[in-house]
């Protein structure tokens, strides 16, 4: 049984994920803001009232679960913004700002506070987007969603360098039917958890660095 603790989790991919590791028989530590009915009905250890932009709390929270230590972690909290660049606001920036603080930065803040909660070997995978995919960028748009995931795309692969005591990665986790998307994708969440869980079992050293999506096959960056 191996300990597992996963970021946003009240909802969507990560209570579906959530749900897969249970189901595996691990024990899972459920994070987030407000946990959902569904959330609270799952066998998970839930953590409400987790913002992770703050890293004062973050800190805080590491040190209170000092003594576990945790095989699994992932990172799956994240915001979609939808701007266009022509004819941009001034708020249409502060969201582009906001997009990089939330699933650029905050990935960071998570990691390094719960770093000494790691066991050796354990599995780090960090929520992207195929959309953080330049080379696969062949549509334009979705300027701060784009830019925020490349930049995490970035993070995974200097983590994956700096801490080769772990095993890290970046995940696509397909275009899945949630909120996120309004209900639009091809995938439901549970196949998508099913197939990152997977992932992250067979991820190893060599696939370190790299991003993922939900089939198991490599996305150029």
């Amino acid at each position: 049984m191996r300990n597992v603790i996963i970021f946003g989790t009240n909802r969507g991919i990560g209570l579906a994920l959530v749900k897969e590791y249970l189901s595996k028989g691990d024990k899972v530590w459920a994070l987030c803001r407000s946990a959902s009915e569904e959330l609270k009905n799952t066998e998970a250890k839930i953590i409400e009232g987790v913002e992770v932009t703050d890293f004062k709390k973050i800190q805080k929270l590491a040190q209170e679960l000092k003594d576990l230590r945790f095989d699994v972690f992932i990172h799956n909290a994240g915001i979609w913004t939808d701007e266009e660049i022509m004819g941009a606001s001034e708020k249409d920036f502060q969201d582009m700002s906001r997009a990089f603080e939330v699933n650029s930065i905050a990935p960071l803040k998570t990691v390094s506070a719960f770093l000494p909660l790691l066991a050796k070997g354990a599995k780090i995978g960090l929520m992207s987007s195929q959309m953080g995919s330049i080379d696969d960028n062949s549509s334009g748009g979705r300027y701060a969603y784009r830019m925020s995931k490349a930049a995490l795309n970035a993070a995974g692969k200097s983590l994956a360098i700096d801490l080769p005591e772990f095993v890290v990665a970046t995940l696509h986790p397909g275009y899945v039917r949630t909120d996120m998307t309004k209900g639009n994708g091809f995938i439901e969440t549970g196949e998508s958890a099913a197939g990152l869980y997977q992932v992250l079992e067979n991820l190893d050293s060599i696939g370190a660095g790299k991003l993922w999506n939900y089939r198991g096959e490599i996305i150029p960056y």
